[in-house]
């Protein structure tokens, strides 16, 4: 029995027929949406003959291509093409979506239905996909719909008749399951705990996703760091690593500089929340439990630099009440965060 169409809270996904061709067109003649892909340009209906073999079809086939598109209202916006081996057990995922309708959550809402009918109905074992590097856009969905990084390939695609890197993502069946089934609410209690030689190792499984490595060091760089700390304003910072919990599991990574006599006040150098925990208010939480430490020894305000970029923490860190000083430290942005405002919050969740 076919699972498709598929209709979930905002849109359907469908399989594709020759009756979409104008609007797959002029999806694909959008220069944003066509910069990272390999189809020719412009993009005509001469080109989607293989639109009119999809009408005979009633569901994901194996051994071949199948696109998928993507409606919004009533509105063909995109497409999803699914390739999938001849035993039916790995596919790979592509996502486009008309510029118009970008940043709104509906390539992740769609994927997200396509791998979860991928898995639990189709029984595929194995899903990957392939992006361009410098796609933080199309990143950011892998991630969001449970892919993890795998490698990078140099020069492993071609595209507009050039080979160039690419960047891979896979994730097993069973990696899908406990992505889809992880905790995702407030948690019911969070703490700081010290990080020893007892421990160290433990807290290097805390991962970020791959697409924020450029705002934020690994635990294991992070421990490269605490043991050759930088020379700071004529002194070398004073490391203190912290470990975040939440319900008894580590979901996350603190690193501040303490105050020294070249340090006036702690520096937060380091904070990772774990891919499988973040968007559940922890970050928020241990920042608050970090600013009472602080000030019950005497300090009113924390420093800390941040990379500027999409995906950055310019705004998490704004939204605690930091405030840009307007000083570049390395190529990073300076804010100061007031500990009295962050401390005065409540951190039950």
């Amino acid at each position: 029995m076919s699972g498709y169409p598929i209709h979930t809270a905002r849109l359907t996904v469908r399989l594709m027929r020759s009756s979409d061709v104008d609007t797959l067109c002029a999806h694909r003649n959008e220069t944003e949406v066509a910069a990272t892909q390999d189809w020719p340009m412009p993009y005509v209906a001469g080109m989607a003959g293989w639109l009119s073999g999809q009408d005979r079809l009633d569901d994901i086939t194996s051994g071949g291509r199948t696109h998928l598109a993507i409606d919004v209202g009533g509105e063909h916006v995109g497409e999803l093409a699914l390739l999938l081996d001849d035993k039916g057990q790995q596919a790979s995922i592509d996502c486009t979506l008309s510029s118009r309708y970008w940043s709104r959550g509906y390539a992740r809402e769609a994927a997200l239905a396509v791998v979860a009918d991928l898995v639990d109905r189709l029984g595929v074992v194995r899903i990957t996909a392939t992006t361009d590097p410098g796609n933080i856009a199309a990143l950011r969905l892998l991630e969001a719909i449970g892919l993890v990084h795998e490698h990078e390939a140099r020069l492993g695609v071609v595209r507009r008749g050039e080979r160039t890197d690419a960047t891979c993502y896979a994730v097993t069946a069973d990696e899908w399951r406990a992505w889809r089934d992880r905790p995702q609410g407030s948690p019911g209690e969070v703490s700081l705990v010290p990080i020893d030689s007892d421990s160290a190792w433990a807290w290097r499984a805390v991962e970020g996703h791959w697409s924020q490595r450029r705002f934020v060091a690994s635990v294991s760089d992070s421990y490269t760091d605490a043991l050759f700390p930088d020379v700071w304003r004529g002194g070398r910072l004073v490391p203190v690593l912290l470990g975040v919990m939440a319900d008894d599991e580590r979901v996350g990574f603190l690193m501040y500089a303490d105050r020294s006599p070249s340090m006036l006040s702690p520096y937060l150098w380091r904070m990772l929340v774990d891919r499988r925990h973040q968007r559940r208010g922890i970050g928020r939480q241990a920042l608050r439990l970090l600013a009472r430490r602080l000030l019950a020894e005497g300090n009113t305000h924390m420093t800390t630099t941040f990379a500027e970029g999409r995906g950055g923490p310019r705004e998490f860190y704004l939204g605690l009440g930091g405030r840009v000083t307007g000083e570049i430290v390395d190529d990073e942005t300076e804010a100061v965060i007031d500990l009295t405002t962050l401390a005065a919050e409540p951190v039950e969740p």
